[in-house]
């Protein structure tokens, strides 16, 4: 499946907004991503009979998503299949006060975060992979896919938390992804965020814009939980 992008433009702030993407007012206008790529779903994902573990004494291990905007359970629910079928089961991280615009300019939602995280595998996407990143301090593993570009460092972008992305947790494993066809703004911060890990796989998804239903999007994501499972 190839990435779609309605022309060029939109391909380039698609990356740069993370999940937003800009009106003719030049505002902010709140448009998931994943949402707009949704139709694009792949329809023939592997049966969950054919990828579950052979003991089935053994409980499946579990992935804890963080969203990135409300309504977020709902719009994985194609992803969740995926992952279930990859034999791992899922949960959603419960966030207070998360708006159709990113909270910028306050703090709260990362506590929030790290609460419901302490000792799992957790895994976001956009701004659910910088909520994991800033939020996510105690996690066992973090799989960060396509990070939004919206720290204290990223000051081409006028709207932004004014927190550094250092403010992680180094010590913690990750894998970090970006699709090799996003910009280069989401490849920088990719990068930085790969460095900061001390212990991290990186993936530049082939032939993958700023969309966690590419067809190589998904199969990087199992690859990270197949090295992941018990």
């Amino acid at each position: 499946m190839q990435p779609v992008a309605a022309n060029a433009r939109e391909q380039t702030e698609r990356g740069r907004a993370g999940v937003y993407r800009y009106g003719s007012t030049k505002k902010f206008i709140p448009v998931l991503l994943l949402f707009l790529v949704l139709p694009h779903t792949p329809t023939n994902l592997t049966p969950l009979r054919q990828l579950r573990a052979t003991n089935s004494n053994l409980p499946m291990p579990l992935l804890t998503i963080v969203p990135p905007m409300p309504g977020a359970e709902r719009r994985f629910k194609p992803f969740v299949n995926f992952v279930q079928a990859s034999g791992w089961t899922t949960e959603f991280v419960r966030l207070e006060g998360l708006g159709r615009r990113p909270p910028f300019g306050s703090t709260e939602i990362f506590p929030q975060v790290d609460a419901q995280t302490a000792g799992k595998v957790v895994m976001g996407f956009s701004l659910g992979a910088l909520y994991s990143h800033l939020g996510a301090l105690r996690a066992r593993h973090l799989i960060l896919g396509s990070i939004s570009p919206f720290f204290l460092e990223d000051d081409d972008e006028p709207e932004r938390w004014k927190v550094s992305y250092r403010a992680g947790n180094a010590h913690t494993p990750a894998d970090v992804l970006v699709g090799a066809l996003e910009d280069e703004q989401m490849h920088r911060r990719a990068t930085a965020v790969r460095d900061f890990y001390h212990r991290h796989t990186y993936t530049v998804v082939p032939e993958a814009d700023h969309e966690l239903w590419h067809s190589n999007y998904l199969q990087a994501i199992k690859a990270a939980l197949d090295r992941l499972k018990p």
